[in-house]
């Protein structure tokens, strides 16, 4: 029997999320070794470019998760119900 898992959307938020992340801190590592101003300003502009994109995405972060105790499903920490078998559960204090 297969393992419950996270779904197709969420396994894509996440792997967005790890992409962004990565990109972010590469641009953050980025240091021009060419100091001329037209480089410097170019950097400055792809900087100012990657922060729209990151913005217009609006991704959320990870959000928390605890195992279904019917199913051990990954499930939102504050879910009431299980995406994966349905059963209700109480989300934890």
């Amino acid at each position: 029997m297969n393992e419950p898992t996270l779904t197709l959307a969420e396994l894509r938020q996440s792997e967005l999320r790890v992409a962004l992340g990565a990109v972010d801190d590469q641009l953050r590592a980025l240091t021009p070794e060419d100091t001329t101003e037209a480089s410097s300003r170019h950097l400055a502009a792809l900087n100012a470019s990657w922060r729209h994109v990151v913005a217009l995405l609006a991704i959320e972060p990870e959000p928390e998760r605890r195992k279904c105790p019917t199913c051990s499903g990954p499930m939102r920490r504050e879910a009431t119900r299980c995406v994966h078998c349905w059963s209700k559960s109480m989300a934890p204090a």
